[in-house]
């Protein structure tokens, strides 16, 4: 594995990391800022808005451009925003520092994932794939095991670290990609390059297999921790942190084996395996009621979602070769708005009922993003299947 590959895998872990952090530390932050559940879950919205809205261009200016400008750009402005939470006196403050820390990693996400396929072979991109995943799955395990440990201290912390990553990884990207290679890169503008990756066979479903993926599991994961924190469980931070901590470690675990599975057997093989997972797990969660069935169920839902992400990612740098970064970021725009509006989507069900409620809808989401899948794949192979016939 070479520098600028692990340099990619290492950066994918802080932003998964920042945002399950704040998923463990919502009685914490409840009682600094005197706020509700749904008022400091509204932090994930604020970061995934400008998140979401700036992938759409930031893939695609790196097509045109390059990608190392952008990227070390936009962890910069991740850092400056990490600086406004820990300084954050009350709630406006510290969701305008979330929105700042959205909008720098929206100019990484779409980058990072083109550079993979920039640099991987396509009969190894699924593995590599997995890798990043299961970087970004251990974002999501140590966030939530980090924060409820300095929770004890003070939550800042948590952000302070975020901060200082962002900035060593800058300078890293500065120093190994100095020459900032690109392999095809496009003359087109960025509303060109847009317009060429919007129009790729297969997209559109993908996308909305992505952005339903993501909405059934955070409509899930963002409640679980106001849940576990209620009666009957009674559980504080530090306990909480423990309960996603191993769920999120069993993402990093089965993360490169699930892209492994995706190159051997298929995208759409690692797909089925993946949304099979998460439907049954979504169900058994409605059905919780310790913290061990919390940890076995929540940890079986991470697996599902890897499998499910590893095969999707693959896919989406393999739509356009020349297209990669406008397409990358076409489908994180996507999928990441259903990260967004998933706490605001589910927060009146979860209100009026119950998680129970949450986890028969997000199974539901489930299934019409297996079904998306089964589309883009169909499409997918018949535009392979017409340039192999061209070719000969």
């Amino acid at each position: 594995m070479n520098g600028r590959v692990l340099l990619i895998y290492l950066t994918s872990f802080v932003s998964p990391f920042s945002t399950n952090a704040v998923l463990a530390l919502v009685p914490d932050l409840k009682a600094t800022f005197a706020a509700s559940a749904p008022q400091i879950l509204a932090s994930v919205t604020t970061y995934m808005v400008p998140y979401a809205l700036l992938m759409l261009i930031s893939g695609a200016i790196s097509d045109a451009y390059g990608r190392r400008l952008i990227a070390t750009a936009g962890l910069g402005i991740f850092a400056v925003g990490s600086a406004v939470i820990v300084f954050s006196p009350d709630l406006n403050l510290f969701l305008a520092g979330r929105a700042v820390q959205g909008a720098g990693f929206a100019l990484v996400q779409p980058i990072l994932q083109a550079l993979l396929g920039d640099l991987v072979p396509r009969a190894e991109l699924g593995k590599a794939m997995g890798y990043s995943n299961g970087a970004s799955a251990a974002g999501v395990a140590s966030g939530p095991l980090v924060a409820g440990a300095l929770s004890l201290i003070d939550w800042r912390g948590v952000f302070v670290i975020t901060g200082v990553y962002a900035v060593i990884a800058l300078f890293l990207f500065l120093k190994l990609f100095e020459d900032d290679r690109v392999s095809t890169r496009p003359e087109e503008g960025v509303a060109t390059v847009l317009k060429k990756g919007a129009r790729a066979k297969g997209i559109v479903p993908l996308c909305i297999a992505g952005f339903l993926t993501f909405l059934s599991y955070i409509g899930m994961m963002s409640f679980v921790s106001d849940l576990l924190s209620l009666p009957p469980l009674h559980l504080d931070e530090s306990y909480i942190g423990v309960v996603l901590g191993i769920a999120g470690l069993s993402g990093v675990a089965i993360s490169p084996f699930s892209g492994r599975v995706s190159d051997k057997f298929g995208r759409f093989t690692g797909a089925a395996s993946g949304f099979s997972l998460m439907i049954v797990s979504l169900l058994l969660i409605t059905v919780s009621t310790t913290m061990i069935e919390y940890i076995l169920t929540l940890s079986l839902l991470r697996i599902g979602t890897s499998f499910c992400w590893s095969s999707m990612l693959a896919t989406s740098v393999e739509i356009s070769a020349k297209y990669k970064g406008a397409v990358s970021s076409i489908f994180n725009t996507v999928r990441y708005s259903g990260y967004a509006l998933a706490p605001v989507a589910f927060a009146p069900l979860y209100n009026a009922t119950d998680v129970k409620a949450i986890g028969y809808v997000s199974a539901i989401g489930a299934v019409a993003a297996f079904i998306s899948v089964a589309i883009a794949r169909v499409m997918i192979n018949k535009r392979e299947k017409e340039e192999a016939q061209s070719a000969t």
